[in-house]
């Protein structure tokens, strides 16, 4: 008795194939798939040379195949498929002249396929996806006039594809697709492929156009090309593909028409062709396809109008139409779609109002409308659409209120009706009815109202946007039942009475950003906001909250890092103290804040941006301003400073913007006693606070102090000196001094600054010559004037630097014909373009601020016009400058 069968297929078997396995001589079948088999495939298995069928699929079998394979003359099956081979296939497979099936898919192989395969001249599969083979297709394969199945999908082929291909008259299934490097075009010989049912080769590097050849495939039922670079427009022959089912040529470069022959495709169930440039319209002969369950034609470059036969595709499921240039309208017909799940039209040209008959699409889960050209009001037919989940209606021209049968939809997960800007009406309380509501966003629109407090009701809701509107009234407190809310925007509105402390049960938000801002909101800030630890950036500027923020730093698990709260009604913000300590923009701008400037500025040890201006600080800004290391933007301007500007702010390397100006303060008396709190007779120095009438404080150091016997007068502001050192700030960008009481030199290493784009000086009592070294500073603005005491270089004259005055238009007296003589500018390119440096004598000429008559040559009347010009025998070269007519 001999073993002829051997079926241990799912038998829980471990181990290892004995090598002895070979002495089996009479072995016709072997099936051990299914094991845990391991370990590599004996060479001694070629001495089976009776057997028929090897099956060792979904096994851990290891190694390479052994050469002998090819001994086993009678094999019929040869089954390796999802195990852990590796090597290549060995050419001596093509000795196996009976062998029908050939699995090895998913494997750990690699290696090129042996032209030898096409010796297997009984062949009728080929199943080598996902085996990591390379190399081209082998023309050999045309050979196997059996081959019924060829599957070389999901490998590192390359190459193109034989035109042999084509001699497999028995091919019901080609699939060559996911391999990435097969290039080259489709051939034409594709066309002899009688019995082909499916043709996938998708995600390939396939060029040229689609063979009209491909009309020839009277059997075939799919065919994807998509992914590949094919070009050219879709032959009309594709009409001939009476039994195709599905048809994908999506993601290439098609362009031309869709041909109308595409409605001969009686079976079809799938369309797609989307990411091409396929142009002209859509053919009306769309509707003769009974079957279509799905069209995806968007991102091309379709034109024209949405035929009304598309009503007639009874069994259409998808619509997707976005991203073309589609205009008309959109045709009532749509509402005979009954089975449509998905209606996508977004980015065309759609005019026109939305139809009624949109209504009946019970089945409806998508509706995307958006950006288009869409107008007329939102039918309450809409609220029929018991399985809606999307409503996209945004960037349209949508006017009249959001329909109260919104309410109905009771499966809406998203409703979007952004920029339609003639929206106008009110948030309609029936929004409370939308349990499965996620996202809410109607931002940028005319709709006015309160916040309906039924808002309160939708458990569901991520994502609140409402800004940029005209809503009205209070936030309702009812918005922090909202305990899943991630996104709340309701910036730029109307909104006005106090911040809900409930605000602070939003625990939950993910947005980094918290914007109240612009709105008409009153009262304190209530500490509820110092709750939301996972909020970076805070903007509740342009209201008119009141008070203090002494709590909102209280949190320590706070991650603020931007706070703005200008443009409000505060009296107070308590620097010193907070936790603060990861805020990096401060902007308090615009306040009523009166409180010394001095005190907890250090305690900001990240910060960045420190934005102070427009409110009543005062004292003197403190040495300690230096430990800010990180400082970028210091704007301290429009405030009650004293005292002078300390060196220490140039020691604040990354600075960009420095504002420190408008500090000048009315001269104001106080009676001694009972204002200042101190005797006229016994005041010893130093600074001085008073209290005004309306009990507003004002303070003075001891050179704004006079003594008026009883009385004290006081004329607040920064004084002193200009601090050098701008060398330390080679950032600076803004340097804004003004309307200060500044004494002494302009630095000339400001000119250093190369980017300068803001020097204001104005209005103080600086002294001496403007600094040459300014010119420079040639796309800058530079301002001056108000410094009456400024000369040129010579006490009596007023004249400013040529350079300066020639090179720097921003330059405030540039245009002034004292201190910028404009035929000295002239003087100077005429000097220039005539080769001064070469002259033998240029004594006096292009001097920094010396007159321009007292240059040698050079004669002028009494106005100082020039009137002679006598420069011969003076070495002068180069060419006459066209300045020269305007003297």
């Amino acid at each position: 008795a001999k073993v002829v069968f051997l079926l241990l297929q799912t038998n829980g078997l471990n181990g290892v194939l004995p090598s002895e396995i070979g002495k089996l001589s009479q072995l016709q079948m072997l099936y051990l798939q299914k094991n845990s088999v391991h370990g590599t495939v004996p060479s001694e298995m070629g001495m089976l040379v009776q057997l028929e069928y090897l099956e060792l699929s979904d096994t851990n079998i290891d190694g390479s195949l052994p050469s002998e394979i090819g001994m086993m003359s009678q094999l019929r099956t040869l089954g390796l498929s999802n195990t852990n081979l590796d090597g290549s296939i060995p050419s001596q497979i093509g000795m196996l002249s009976q062998l029908q099936e050939l699995l090895m898919y998913k494997n750990n192989m690699g290696g090129s396929l042996p032209s030898e395969i096409g010796m297997l001249s009984q062949l009728q599969y080929i199943m080598l996806s996902a085996t990591n083979i390379d190399g081209s297709i082998p023309s050999e394969v045309g050979m196997l006039s059996q081959l019924q199945y060829l599957r070389l999908f999901q490998n590192k082929m390359g190459g193109s594809i034989p035109s042999q291909i084509g001699l497999l008259s028995e091919l019901q299934y080609l699939r060559l697709d996911d391999n990435d490097n097969i290039y080259g075009s489709i051939p034409s010989e594709i066309g002899m492929l009688s019995q082909l049912q499916e043709l996938g080769l998708w995600e390939n590097n396939i060029s040229g156009s689609i063979p009209s050849e491909i009309g020839m495939l009277s059997q075939l039922q799919t065919l994807y090309l998509d992914s590949n670079d094919i070009n050219g427009s879709i032959p009309s022959e594709i009409g001939m593909l009476s039994n195709l089912q599905h048809l994908g040529f999506d993601k290439n470069s098609i362009h031309g028409a869709m041909p109308s022959e595409i409605g001969m495709l009686s079976q079809l169930l799938h369309l797609w062709l989307y990411e091409n440039a396929i142009s002209s319209t859509m053919p009306s002969e769309i509707g003769l396809l009974s079957k279509l369950e799905n069209i995806r034609i968007y991102e091309n470059d379709l034109s024209g109008t949405i035929p009304s036969e598309i009503g007639m595709l009874s069994q259409l499921q998808m619509f997707w139409l976005s991203n073309n240039y589609v205009d008309g309208t959109i045709p009532s017909e749509v509402g005979m779609l009954s089975q449509l799940l998905a209606l996508d039209l977004h980015n065309n040209g759609i005019s026109g109002f939305i139809p009624s008959q949109v209504g009946r699409l019970s089945q409806l889960q998508q509706l995307k409308l958006t950006d288009n050209n869409i107008e007329g009001t939102i039918p309450s037919e809409v609220g029929m659409l018991s399985q809606l989940e999307n409503l996209w209606l945004f960037l349209n021209n949508i006017n009249g209120t959001i329909p109260s049968e919104i309410g109905n939809l009771s499966s809406i997960k998203w409703i979007s009706l952004n920029k339609n800007t003639n929206f106008t009406g009110t948030i309609p309380t029936e929004v409370g009815k939308l349990s499965t509501l996620e996202r809410l966003s109607i931002t940028h629109t005319l709709i006015t109202g309160p916040i309906p407090t039924e808002i309160g009701m939708l458990s569901s809701l991520l994502r609140f946007l409402i800004n940029d509107n005209n809503v009205t009234g209070p936030i309702p407190s009812e918005i922090g039942l909202l305990s899943t809310l991630t996104h709340v925007r309701l910036f730029t509105n109307r909104l006005n009475g106090t911040i809900p402390n409930e605000i602070g049960n939003l625990i939950f938000l993910q947005e980094s950003i918290f914007n109240l801002s612009s709105n008409l909101l009153t009262g304190t800030i209530p500490m509820e906001l110092g709750m939301l630890s996972t909020v970076q950036s805070l903007d509740l500027s342009m209201n008119r909250l009141t008070d203090s923020l002494l709590h909102l730093g209280d949190n320590e698990t706070s991650s603020l890092h931007y706070l703005n709260v200008s443009y409000n009604n505060l009296t107070s913000f308590p620097l010193f103290g907070t936790r603060l300590q990861k805020l990096e923009t401060l902007d308090l701008t615009s306040n009523q804040i009166n409180q010394d400037v001095s005190v907890g500025l250090a305690d900001l040890s990240s910060i960045q941006d420190l934005i102070l201006s427009n409110n009543f600080f005062y004292g003197s800004i403190p040495n300690t301003i230096r430990s800010l290391v990180r400082l970028e933007r210091l704007h301290l301007d429009h405030n009650h400073l004293i005292g002078t500007i300390p060196d220490d702010i140039l020691s604040l390397v990354r600075l960009r913007e420095l504002k420190v100006s408008h500090s000048q303060q009315e001269r104001q008396c106080f009676s001694a006693i009972w204002d200042c709190g101190v005797s006229a007779g016994i005041y010893q120095g130093g600074d001085i606070c008073c209290y005004s009438d309306s009990g507003a404080r004002v303070c003075s150091d001891e050179a704004g102090v006079e003594i008026e016997y009883p009385q004290f007068c006081l004329t607040p502001g920064l004084r002193g000196t200009i601090p050098a050192g701008f060398t330390n700030t080679p950032y600076l960008q803004v340097l804004e001094l003004s309307n200060n009481f500044l004494t002494g030199n302009i630095p000339r290493e400001i000119g250093g600054l190369s980017r300068l784009k803001v020097l204001d000086l104005t209005n103080n009592s600086l002294t001496g010559s403007i600094p040459s070294a300014l010119g420079v500073l040639a796309d800058a603005v530079v301002l001056v004037q108000g410094n009456d005491m400024i000369r040129g270089q010579n006490k009596n004259d007023k004249i400013a630097p040529l350079s300066l005055c020639s090179n720097v238009p921003g330059f405030d007296l540039f245009d002034d014909p004292t201190w910028c003589p404009p035929e000295r500018n002239m003087l100077k390119e005429f000097f220039n373009d005539a080769k001064g440096q070469e002259w033998t004598n240029a004594a006096g000429w292009v001097g920094k601020f010396n007159n321009h008559c007292d240059w040698h040559g050079v004669e002028c009347n009494e106005e100082g016009r020039i009137v002679n010009l006598m420069l011969g025998n003076g070495g002068l070269s180069g060419r006459i400058s066209s300045k020269i007519v305007n003297l």
